[in-house]
């Protein structure tokens, strides 16, 4: 079996994360004292990465249903995601024209991601992949766990002042968790392509 290739989308992802990195990331050896300006600049690489993961997810799912829906109306040929689709946008008229269902239900979609996404915590991860054709078990519940805290440290770290934070942001720590994060993403990215094949 060949290994299904990455989209573009994660690709500048990676790529930005890494420019990101190399802006704002100092390595401090462990046990040594951070100084403040290493742990703003950890700070601002945690709230970035944030903004890039968060709209590299948005934009993907965004362009998987646009795939599916333009494989649909050129071939009549239904993909995973439009499935998925169909079945958490129901229609309330009783219209029966698949068509008509299919396309209210990718502008249904494209309508809250756009509008309703608030993030990357695990409640804006289903919203964002089960309506696409994820099930429970093709996402990894302990990077679940990960992207989870994540976004609520980002918010934490967002919303608060340095010197209110309760804990201190290391950069080493940094690193790990969006190093972990865009592995998980990886394998979606791939599930996603591979979804538009079945």
């Amino acid at each position: 079996m060949t290994e299904i290739t990455l989209s573009q989308l994660y690709r500048d992802l990676e790529s930005r994360i890494a420019d990101l990195e190399n802006r704002f990331i100092r390595t401090v050896p462990e046990g040594e004292m951070i100084s403040d300006d290493v742990i703003d600049a950890a700070r601002a690489f945690r709230v970035l990465s944030h903004s890039e993961i968060e709209g590299y997810l948005e934009d993907r799912v965004l362009e998987v249903a646009e795939i599916a829906l333009t494989t649909w109306d050129k071939e009549r040929k239904p993909t995973v995601p439009l499935v998925a689709l169909v079945g958490f946008f129901p229609m309330e008229k009783k219209k029966f024209d698949v068509s008509h269902r299919i396309h209210f239900a990718v502008a249904e979609y494209k309508k809250s991601v756009r509008n309703n996404n608030n993030g990357i915590r695990q409640e804006d991860i289903y919203k964002l992949l089960y309506p696409v054709g994820f099930l429970d078990q093709d996402i990894d519940e302990l990077w679940l766990a990960e992207i989870d805290n994540f976004g609520q440290k980002r918010g934490d770290t967002a919303h608060s002042k340095a010197k209110q934070a309760q804990y201190t942001v290391h950069p080493n720590d940094e690193v790990r968790a969006v190093g972990t994060i865009l592995q998980g993403l990886k394998e979606i990215d791939r599930q996603l392509t591979g979804f538009l094949s079945c």
